[in-house]
């Protein structure tokens, strides 16, 4: 099992170094330092799913639900 592991390792590697993590990208848009700079669209869409909470929580008519 040794060999598995260090080759699931190797390729590990090589998808970090080789930039593979995340082939879907797209633009950091406004609000960024670098707005044009390539940002995996996962990333963007967990962002926007926390400011989404965000707004939620800070909403007036969901203030009943805090404690």
């Amino acid at each position: 099992m040794s060999d598995e592991l260090d080759r699931v390792g190797e390729v590990a590697w090589q998808a970090d170094t080789d930039d593979r993590k995340s082939p879907r990208t797209d633009c950091a848009s406004r609000g960024f330092a670098d707005p044009d700079f390539d940002l995996p669209v996962e990333w963007l869409a967990t962002r926007a799913a926390v400011h989404a909470a965000e707004r939620r929580q800070r909403s007036a008519r969901t203030r009943w639900l805090r404690a």
